[in-house]
């Protein structure tokens, strides 16, 4: 990790691992990840001075991954995303820690929690990212939270801040604290058929698919259209497009 002026002069190496760094409100700490997971996730949570001394683990977590650590408003406090794999799939959580007395708790357990979207907001409510129900699950929104900082406890019921297609992550708070500007990512999976000869693949043709269930494609391009089909992936070879790649079998 390195630290660099906007005003000029060479970077400085704070720590020789570590990302998803957050800076305390006062400017004198960095939390961030150790321990490489997936994408920006890590298992360990360490606690650093601004120049990268006094470099110390706060959190292990070596049954699943942690993300997203940030400050409270006070600098009291650490909120961060725990997620491990149970019987049914993914189980996160969010989980805050008190600097002072190295305590632990759990404050909102969700299955649509993202690992992207987490912030601690300067009058003290917590905002998250959830992912949409089916079908709009390839969407996520912030929600947001209020808690005593006393206590560390979330008070009230959670209010959906946004509304909208594709996933939420980055957000940030203006410096007068009036608004919160995030990135929004609508991505699109294309499917692309090709025959192949003896000189190689030729003919090459996005197909016009996209999925609507992890199962199930909709036709948008030389399928019939506003008909939903089932694909079964089969090998074929290389040499050979005769026997196709998907056979469609009608759903709706």
């Amino acid at each position: 990790m390195w630290a660099f002026s906007i005003l000029g002069g060479s970077p400085r190496q704070l720590s020789d691992e570590g990302w998803s760094a957050s800076v305390s409100p006062d400017g004198s700490q960095i939390v961030f990840l150790k321990g490489a997971g997936f994408a920006e996730t890590g298992q360990e949570i360490w606690l650093m001075r601004a120049n990268g001394a006094d470099q110390r683990k706060l959190i292990s977590f070596s049954d699943g991954r942690l993300a997203t650590p940030v400050w409270s408003p006070d600098g009291r406090w650490i909120a961060y995303l725990r997620n491990k794999l149970g019987p049914d799939g993914e189980e996160p959580w969010i989980e805050i820690l008190n600097l002072e007395q190295g305590t632990k708790r759990a404050v909102l357990s969700e299955p649509r929690l993202s690992a992207w979207g987490l912030m601690w907001l300067s009058d003290g409510r917590l905002l998250y990212a959830l992912y949409e129900p089916p079908p709009s699950h390839n969407s996520s929104n912030f929600w947001a939270a209020s808690t005593d900082l006393s206590t560390g406890r979330v008070v009230g019921t959670p209010v959906r801040i946004t509304s909208g297609d594709g996933f939420v992550v980055g957000p940030r708070i203006t410096a007068d604290g009036k608004h919160l500007v995030f990135n929004r990512a609508r991505p699109q999976a294309d499917v692309y058929v090709s025959e192949f000869s003896a000189n190689g693949p030729d003919s090459v043709r996005r197909a016009g698919l996209r999925w609507t269930t992890p199962t199930t494609f909709l036709s948008t391009g030389p399928l019939t259209t506003k008909q939903c089909y089932s694909f079964l992936i089969e090998p074929v070879r290389l040499t050979s497009f005769d026997k196709g790649l998907m056979k469609p079998q009608q759903k709706c």
